[in-house]
Protein backbone atom coordinates (compact mmCIF):
# COMPACT_ATOMS: atom_id res chain seq x y z
CA UNK A 1 0.00 0.00 0.00
CA UNK A 2 1.18 3.55 -0.55
CA UNK A 3 0.43 6.94 0.99
CA UNK A 4 0.35 9.89 -1.39
CA UNK A 5 1.43 13.40 -0.48
CA UNK A 6 0.34 16.75 -1.86
CA UNK A 7 3.65 16.85 -3.74
CA UNK A 8 2.79 13.54 -5.44
CA UNK A 9 -0.53 14.95 -6.65
CA UNK A 10 1.14 18.13 -7.84
CA UNK A 11 3.81 16.13 -9.67
CA UNK A 12 1.20 14.04 -11.48
CA UNK A 13 -0.87 17.07 -12.47
CA UNK A 14 2.21 18.87 -13.79
CA UNK A 15 3.15 15.86 -15.91
CA UNK A 16 -0.31 15.62 -17.47
CA UNK A 17 -0.67 19.40 -17.86
CA UNK A 18 2.63 19.35 -19.79
CA UNK A 19 1.16 17.13 -22.52
CA UNK A 20 0.33 19.52 -25.33
CA UNK A 21 -1.75 16.98 -27.26
CA UNK A 22 -5.53 17.39 -27.17
CA UNK A 23 -6.47 14.71 -24.65
CA UNK A 24 -10.14 15.54 -25.02
CA UNK A 25 -10.09 14.11 -28.53
CA UNK A 26 -13.48 12.57 -29.37
CA UNK A 27 -12.06 9.05 -29.51
CA UNK A 28 -8.77 9.21 -27.68
CA UNK A 29 -7.91 5.55 -28.13
CA UNK A 30 -4.66 3.74 -27.38
CA UNK A 31 -3.34 4.46 -30.88
CA UNK A 32 -3.88 8.19 -30.36
CA UNK A 33 -2.26 7.96 -26.92
CA UNK A 34 0.76 6.06 -28.23
CA UNK A 35 1.33 8.47 -31.13
CA UNK A 36 0.70 11.86 -29.48
CA UNK A 37 1.78 11.71 -25.85
CA UNK A 38 5.29 10.30 -25.43
CA UNK A 39 7.08 13.29 -26.96
CA UNK A 40 5.75 15.53 -24.16
CA UNK A 41 6.81 13.33 -21.26
CA UNK A 42 9.99 13.97 -19.22
CA UNK A 43 12.82 11.50 -19.65
CA UNK A 44 12.15 9.85 -16.30
CA UNK A 45 8.73 8.70 -17.45
CA UNK A 46 7.76 5.69 -19.51
CA UNK A 47 4.32 4.99 -20.87
CA UNK A 48 1.94 2.18 -21.68
CA UNK A 49 -1.63 1.82 -22.86
CA UNK A 50 -4.55 -0.55 -22.99
CA UNK A 51 -7.80 -0.23 -24.86
CA UNK A 52 -9.44 1.86 -22.11
CA UNK A 53 -6.55 3.51 -20.23
CA UNK A 54 -3.35 5.43 -20.93
CA UNK A 55 -0.59 5.00 -18.34
CA UNK A 56 2.40 7.22 -17.50
CA UNK A 57 5.11 5.44 -15.50
CA UNK A 58 7.51 7.67 -13.51
CA UNK A 59 10.62 5.57 -12.89
CA UNK A 60 11.41 7.09 -9.48
CA UNK A 61 7.89 7.20 -8.01
CA UNK A 62 5.88 4.45 -6.25
CA UNK A 63 2.85 5.14 -8.45
CA UNK A 64 1.70 5.34 -12.05
CA UNK A 65 -0.57 7.98 -13.60
CA UNK A 66 -3.69 6.77 -15.40
CA UNK A 67 -5.84 8.63 -17.91
CA UNK A 68 -9.14 7.18 -19.22
CA UNK A 69 -9.23 6.68 -23.00
CA UNK A 70 -12.24 7.00 -25.28
CA UNK A 71 -12.24 4.25 -27.85
CA UNK A 72 -14.36 3.28 -30.84
CA UNK A 73 -14.83 -0.46 -30.36
CA UNK A 74 -15.44 -1.17 -34.05
CA UNK A 75 -12.11 0.46 -34.95
CA UNK A 76 -10.28 -1.35 -32.17
CA UNK A 77 -11.79 -4.74 -33.00
CA UNK A 78 -10.90 -4.30 -36.67
CA UNK A 79 -7.21 -3.68 -35.89
CA UNK A 80 -6.76 -6.23 -33.09
CA UNK A 81 -5.74 -9.71 -34.26
CA UNK A 82 -5.87 -11.70 -31.00
CA UNK A 83 -7.64 -11.63 -27.66
CA UNK A 84 -7.20 -13.46 -24.38
CA UNK A 85 -9.97 -15.91 -23.54
CA UNK A 86 -10.41 -17.67 -20.20
CA UNK A 87 -10.26 -21.48 -20.29
CA UNK A 88 -12.12 -22.54 -17.14
CA UNK A 89 -11.18 -26.21 -17.50
CA UNK A 90 -7.43 -25.59 -17.67
CA UNK A 91 -7.68 -22.52 -15.42
CA UNK A 92 -5.59 -20.37 -17.72
CA UNK A 93 -5.85 -17.60 -20.31
CA UNK A 94 -5.37 -18.48 -23.98
CA UNK A 95 -4.78 -16.32 -27.06
CA UNK A 96 -7.49 -16.78 -29.68
CA UNK A 97 -7.99 -15.09 -33.07
CA UNK A 98 -10.17 -11.99 -32.89
CA UNK A 99 -12.48 -13.52 -35.49
CA UNK A 100 -13.41 -16.25 -33.00
CA UNK A 101 -14.04 -14.17 -29.91
CA UNK A 102 -15.52 -10.82 -29.00
CA UNK A 103 -15.49 -9.26 -25.55
CA UNK A 104 -18.54 -7.06 -25.81
CA UNK A 105 -21.89 -6.49 -27.43
CA UNK A 106 -21.15 -3.69 -29.90
CA UNK A 107 -24.79 -2.65 -30.02
CA UNK A 108 -24.53 -1.80 -26.33
CA UNK A 109 -21.04 -0.29 -26.13
CA UNK A 110 -20.05 1.06 -29.59
CA UNK A 111 -17.55 3.45 -27.98
CA UNK A 112 -16.66 1.28 -24.96
CA UNK A 113 -19.29 2.94 -22.80
CA UNK A 114 -19.61 -0.20 -20.70
CA UNK A 115 -17.60 1.01 -17.70
CA UNK A 116 -19.78 0.21 -14.69
CA UNK A 117 -19.46 2.51 -11.68
CA UNK A 118 -20.39 0.32 -8.69
CA UNK A 119 -20.84 3.36 -6.45
CA UNK A 120 -23.74 4.95 -8.33
CA UNK A 121 -24.74 2.05 -10.59
CA UNK A 122 -24.22 3.94 -13.87
CA UNK A 123 -22.39 3.06 -17.10
CA UNK A 124 -20.03 5.38 -18.96
CA UNK A 125 -16.76 5.73 -20.85
CA UNK A 126 -14.45 6.31 -17.85
CA UNK A 127 -12.91 2.96 -16.92
CA UNK A 128 -10.49 4.63 -14.50
CA UNK A 129 -13.43 5.90 -12.47
CA UNK A 130 -14.95 2.41 -12.51
CA UNK A 131 -11.65 1.06 -11.20
CA UNK A 132 -11.66 3.63 -8.39
CA UNK A 133 -15.21 2.60 -7.53
CA UNK A 134 -14.26 -1.07 -7.19
CA UNK A 135 -11.25 -0.17 -5.03
CA UNK A 136 -13.47 1.97 -2.79
CA UNK A 137 -15.89 -0.94 -2.34
CA UNK A 138 -13.03 -3.34 -1.69
CA UNK A 139 -11.85 -1.06 1.13
CA UNK A 140 -15.34 -1.07 2.62
CA UNK A 141 -15.36 -4.88 2.54
CA UNK A 142 -11.87 -5.15 4.04
CA UNK A 143 -10.22 -6.79 1.01
CA UNK A 144 -8.36 -3.81 -0.46
CA UNK A 145 -5.01 -5.62 -0.21
CA UNK A 146 -6.04 -7.66 -3.26
CA UNK A 147 -6.17 -4.48 -5.38
CA UNK A 148 -3.55 -1.88 -6.23
CA UNK A 149 -4.37 1.28 -4.27
CA UNK A 150 -6.16 3.72 -6.59
CA UNK A 151 -6.76 7.46 -6.15
CA UNK A 152 -8.41 10.36 -7.96
CA UNK A 153 -5.84 13.13 -8.45
CA UNK A 154 -7.91 15.91 -10.05
CA UNK A 155 -8.36 17.26 -13.57
CA UNK A 156 -6.11 18.59 -16.29
CA UNK A 157 -6.27 22.39 -16.37
CA UNK A 158 -6.78 22.91 -20.08
CA UNK A 159 -9.62 20.47 -20.74
CA UNK A 160 -10.77 18.83 -17.51
CA UNK A 161 -9.52 15.35 -18.40
CA UNK A 162 -9.58 13.32 -15.13
CA UNK A 163 -6.31 12.08 -13.64
CA UNK A 164 -5.85 8.99 -11.46
CA UNK A 165 -2.92 7.53 -9.55
CA UNK A 166 -2.30 3.89 -8.74
CA UNK A 167 0.47 2.19 -6.80
CA UNK A 168 3.16 0.79 -9.07
CA UNK A 169 3.13 -2.98 -9.50
CA UNK A 170 5.37 -5.44 -11.35
CA UNK A 171 3.12 -7.37 -13.73
CA UNK A 172 3.16 -11.15 -13.79
CA UNK A 173 4.53 -11.17 -17.36
CA UNK A 174 7.62 -9.27 -16.28
CA UNK A 175 8.34 -11.37 -13.18
CA UNK A 176 9.75 -14.86 -13.62
CA UNK A 177 10.89 -15.90 -10.13
CA UNK A 178 7.51 -16.97 -8.77
CA UNK A 179 7.53 -20.76 -8.62
CA UNK A 180 5.39 -23.21 -6.67
CA UNK A 181 5.64 -26.89 -5.87
CA UNK A 182 3.15 -29.26 -7.45
CA UNK A 183 1.77 -29.84 -3.97
CA UNK A 184 1.04 -26.11 -3.63
CA UNK A 185 -0.72 -26.02 -7.00
CA UNK A 186 -2.72 -29.17 -6.23
CA UNK A 187 -3.83 -27.63 -2.94
CA UNK A 188 -4.89 -24.43 -4.72
CA UNK A 189 -6.79 -26.39 -7.34
CA UNK A 190 -8.57 -28.32 -4.58
CA UNK A 191 -9.50 -25.03 -2.88
CA UNK A 192 -11.10 -23.76 -6.07
CA UNK A 193 -12.97 -27.02 -6.61
CA UNK A 194 -14.19 -27.32 -3.04
CA UNK A 195 -15.32 -23.71 -2.60
CA UNK A 196 -16.76 -23.43 -6.13
CA UNK A 197 -15.53 -19.83 -6.28
CA UNK A 198 -15.34 -17.80 -9.46
CA UNK A 199 -11.71 -16.88 -10.00
CA UNK A 200 -10.46 -16.13 -13.57
CA UNK A 201 -6.81 -15.94 -12.49
CA UNK A 202 -3.86 -18.18 -13.27
CA UNK A 203 -3.44 -21.01 -10.75
CA UNK A 204 0.03 -19.93 -9.64
CA UNK A 205 -1.25 -16.44 -8.84
CA UNK A 206 -4.21 -17.79 -6.84
CA UNK A 207 -1.66 -19.87 -4.94
CA UNK A 208 0.20 -16.66 -4.05
CA UNK A 209 -3.05 -15.01 -2.94
CA UNK A 210 -3.78 -17.87 -0.54
CA UNK A 211 -0.21 -17.97 0.79
CA UNK A 212 -0.19 -14.22 1.43
CA UNK A 213 -3.76 -13.52 2.57
CA UNK A 214 -5.20 -16.89 3.59
CA UNK A 215 -7.88 -19.08 2.04
CA UNK A 216 -10.81 -17.36 3.79
CA UNK A 217 -9.82 -13.88 2.60
CA UNK A 218 -9.10 -15.19 -0.88
CA UNK A 219 -12.59 -16.66 -1.05
CA UNK A 220 -14.04 -13.24 -0.05
CA UNK A 221 -12.00 -11.70 -2.85
CA UNK A 222 -13.21 -14.27 -5.39
CA UNK A 223 -16.81 -13.73 -4.28
CA UNK A 224 -16.27 -9.99 -4.88
CA UNK A 225 -15.06 -10.71 -8.43
CA UNK A 226 -18.14 -12.83 -9.01
CA UNK A 227 -20.57 -10.30 -7.54
CA UNK A 228 -19.34 -7.52 -9.82
CA UNK A 229 -18.49 -9.67 -12.84
CA UNK A 230 -14.83 -8.65 -12.90
CA UNK A 231 -13.37 -11.09 -15.39
CA UNK A 232 -10.81 -9.44 -17.70
CA UNK A 233 -7.91 -10.65 -15.58
CA UNK A 234 -5.18 -11.85 -17.94
CA UNK A 235 -1.55 -11.72 -16.87
CA UNK A 236 -1.03 -8.07 -17.79
CA UNK A 237 -3.67 -7.08 -15.28
CA UNK A 238 -2.13 -8.32 -12.03
CA UNK A 239 1.25 -8.72 -10.42
CA UNK A 240 3.35 -8.03 -7.31
CA UNK A 241 4.22 -5.13 -5.05
CA UNK A 242 7.86 -4.42 -4.16
CA UNK A 243 7.32 -6.42 -0.94
CA UNK A 244 6.20 -9.44 -3.00
CA UNK A 245 2.50 -9.34 -2.14
CA UNK A 246 0.17 -10.03 -5.10
CA UNK A 247 -2.66 -7.79 -6.31
CA UNK A 248 -4.73 -6.70 -9.32
CA UNK A 249 -3.76 -3.56 -11.24
CA UNK A 250 -6.50 -3.38 -13.90
CA UNK A 251 -9.86 -4.38 -12.47
CA UNK A 252 -12.45 -2.17 -14.18
CA UNK A 253 -13.28 -5.16 -16.37
CA UNK A 254 -14.17 -4.92 -20.05
CA UNK A 255 -17.91 -5.44 -20.02
CA UNK A 256 -18.81 -3.88 -16.68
Amino acid sequence: MIALSGKDLEYAKNIVDGIEADLNYEYMDCEFWDNHVEEYLPLECGMASGVTKGVIIPCDKPFVIKIPLKCDSDNWMSTCTHHSKWNSELHTWEDVPASEYSYCDHSFCPQFEYAYNPIDGTYGWNYCDAELGYYTLAKEKGIEEFFAATFYAGERKVDGVPIYLQEKITTLYSRSDKEHTQEDLNSTSAFLDETKVYCPLELDFVCDLIQNYGAEKTKEFCDFLDEYNISDLHRNNYGYRPDGTPCLIDFSDFNG
